[in-house]
């Protein structure tokens, strides 16, 4: 049986606010029976003695030719308690808060004669029912002491599988065994791992190092230790894109609309569809038209680490100019130099034609190509004046216009 995990690249914060905390004893501060010095006991230190979880552990012969599975006190998972064992040599490793720990101390094998191989794991049985259709978090600190090549990873495992040691173990090498958390620091590291279980039900978590020997690869003399853990479910990125937009036409062009809300830090935005859009990768791209004024929808999804992503959709609307013919520059003045007091529109026309003016007109004259007037009115003071050319022979013809003290010409073209 397997299950899917994810490691995302971008996570929005160290810290991550659980929704159902559903593992017992995840600081290991409670015991069923105080472990003891000295560690010569395997069964002084086990644990087996902490409250709730317990321990797994693959022991191998020295060519990795076989193998056996421990669990409880012969996993070889020690359980350490400063309130016993103070900072002595009973003690590897000072627990990430409070008093309590696990604390795996593992032998390589590196092929030909040498150690025994082994690796150690911790688990225990989670309350209540993990459902399929949701997303766990699971978090802990990790030490790994020197052993910086150590990596820890995290299983779901049903408990319908069984109860062995056996049955637990086969089953996580049932599942990946790539991947994983890799701390590069002597200290105590966070852990963070997103798990899915493949159906609702019971499950066993499964925490340790994922190289086993009999899987064809070896390992090194990794010494590990393990605190504070909890699981939850994931919570849900925020997605918000926007407000419906409307991209207006101008005499310039589409200016373009900005979508989505400000960004979130550490979130990762992915837009869909991309037409349009300058960048389909931020949190608020710019949507831009050019002839069409179909309506887009978009979709944006937000993703981060340790959180389930989150969809959010916007709808951007296009219009175009209202008047083409106001955005032409064109004319003459007594000085020769180019601007345009009044528009004709729409042109080419099929005889109605529109003229805005931005001020008093003296008169507007409308002549064919060979000069002759074949309409002319006076005195204009609106700033829209309609006119029927429809019963004109269709071709070029020329508007004229007298606002203030210049006289401006246009051409118009009949269809």
């Amino acid at each position: 049986m397997k299950k899917t995990i994810l490691l995302l690249a971008i996570c929005l914060s160290s810290r991550i606010g659980f929704t159902q905390v559903l593992v017992g004893n995840g600081g290991f501060e409670t015991y069923i029976n105080e472990p003891t010095c000295p560690l010569g006991s395997i069964d002084n230190t086990s644990i087996a003695r902490c409250y709730i979880w317990d321990g797994l552990g693959c022991t191998y012969s020295s060519s990795c030719s076989s193998y056996g599975d421990f669990n409880g006190a012969s996993s070889g998972v020690q359980y350490f308690y400063n309130g016993t064992f103070g900072s002595g040599g009973c003690q590897p490793v000072s627990p990430h808060s409070g008093h309590g720990c696990a604390y795996c101390s593992e032998n390589g094998f590196y092929g030909g004669s040498g150690y025994c191989a082994n690796n150690q794991l911790i688990y225990q049985t989670i309350s209540g029912t993990l459902l399929s259709s949701q997303t766990y978090v699971v978090s802990a600190y990790i030490n790994t002491l020197s052993n910086q090549g150590v990596v820890i990873k995290a299983w779901l495992v049903p408990t319908s599988v069984g109860s062995t040691a056996s049955d637990i173990l086969n089953n996580v090498r049932s599942q990946s065994l790539s991947g994983g958390f890799q701390s590069l620091n002597s200290n105590w590291v966070q852990m963070q791992t997103l798990l899915i279980p493949p159906s609702s039900g019971s499950y066993y978590l499964v925490i340790g190092d994922p190289t086993f020997c009999n899987d064809g690869a070896y390992t090194v003399i990794e010494n590990w230790a393990i605190d504070d853990v909890t699981i939850g479910v994931a919570p849900t990125c925020t997605a918000n894109a926007g407000s419906n937009q409307t991209d207006t036409q101008t005499c310039t062009g589409w200016p373009g609309v900005t979508i989505g809300t400000t960004a979130i830090s550490g979130c990762s935005y992915s837009w869909s569809p991309t037409t349009k859009l300058n960048n389909s990768l931020i949190a608020q791209p710019t949507s831009t038209w050019t002839n069409s004024t179909t309506p887009e929808i978009y979709t944006v999804t937000v993703t981060g680490n340790f959180c389930t992503s989150a969809t959010s959709t916007v709808q951007v609307n296009a219009v175009k100019l209202a008047c083409p013919g106001c955005c032409r520059v064109a004319g003459i003045s007594a000085n020769n130099q180019e601007f345009s007091n009044f528009v004709v529109y729409p042109n080419p026309s099929n005889g109605d034609i529109t003229i805005n003016l931005n001020d008093k007109a003296d008169y507007i004259q409308i002549m064919d190509m060979v000069g002759r007037l074949v309409f002319e009115i006076k005195d204009i003071n609106t700033e829209e004046l309609k006119i029927d050319l429809s019963k004109y022979a269709k071709g070029m013809y020329f508007v004229r216009a007298k606002i203030g003290d210049v006289i401006e010409k246009q051409k118009l073209m009949i269809e």
